[in-house]
């Protein structure tokens, strides 16, 4: 997913949280219950949001667990003293509905196809974001050969 943001504000909140906001990315969408920020006219549209999962890998490695009850403190405290952060309401809470994921810029096709077992052993066994890195995997075999002028399956089989 592409997302465009101010380089200022990412660079203050990699210093001040420790993330960027490109790591919005790697969200668990799926997982997401939002609603528009329309507290005050930012001059651009924001989402107040906050997501069942409790932790996830993002696709560097890097760990993001559940909150622990002191950081939750901090984050409280945080959002209280910040005049751009906004909590909602518990009536405004009710309103949260989930977003799913938002529309790619390029989609891609669900196909069904037949590998070989240790290929997807292998690729699953690296971790959240296997399909992502066989795709990659995929593409670099593309970057270097003509797919007209090869065998079919590589191995002279098909499937």
């Amino acid at each position: 997913m592409e997302m465009e943001f101010d380089p200022g504000k990412d660079a203050g909140n990699i210093a001040k949280h420790g993330l960027s906001l490109a790591d919005a990315a790697a969200l668990e969408w799926d997982t997401l219950w939002a609603m528009e920020d329309d507290h005050r006219d930012y001059g651009e549209p924001r989402m107040i949001g906050r997501s069942d999962a409790m932790s996830k890998t993002l696709p560097d490695g890097r760990r993001l667990d559940g909150n622990t009850p002191e950081e939750e403190a901090a984050i409280e405290a945080g959002i209280a003293a910040d005049p751009d952060t906004y909590e909602p309401t518990e009536e405004e809470a009710r309103q949260l509905r989930r977003v799913g994921r938002p529309p790619a810029a390029v989609t891609k096709e669900r196909i069904t196809i037949r590998l070989s077992p240790d290929v997807v052993e292998r690729f699953r066994a690296s971790g959240p974001g296997w399909q992502g890195r066989m795709n990659a995997a995929l593409q670099d075999w593309l970057r270097e050969h003509e797919p007209e002028q090869a065998e079919a399956g590589g191995t002279g089989q098909d499937g």
